[in-house]
Parts: C-alpha cells; sequence; structure tokens
C-alpha cells in the first residue's frame, strides 16, 4: 500500500513539474523531472519485487 501511495505521489510530482517546465527550465531545476521519473521507476520495481515475496 505505502508503494502504491509513493508512486501516486511521483506521479502528482511529475504532471505539477511537467505544468510548470517553464519556470523550471528558467531556474535551471529541470532536473526535477528527472527525478520524478526515476522515482516512478523504481516505485514499480519495488512494486513487483515486494509482491513477489
Amino acid at each position: 500500500m505505502a508503494i502504491i501511495v509513493g508512486l501516486i505521489l511521483w506521479v502528482l510530482a511529475l504532471a505539477a513539474c511537467l505544468l510548470n517546465f517553464e519556470a523550471l527550465a528558467a531556474a535551471q531545476k529541470s532536473w526535477w523531472l528527472a527525478t520524478c521519473v526515476f522515482g516512478i521507476i523504481l516505485g514499480v520495481f519495488a512494486f513487483f519485487k515486494v509482491r513477489n515475496r
């Protein structure tokens, strides 16, 4: 359950970053997008890893 909540939060953070991309790019914070994507990827990996235990 905690992994699913974390995944949802990462997806919401990615959506917020995509909506404010111009501001992030102007502030040189576009790496936040990659952080959200890696958070989602690791969350999906953890979901399947924990599920198979």
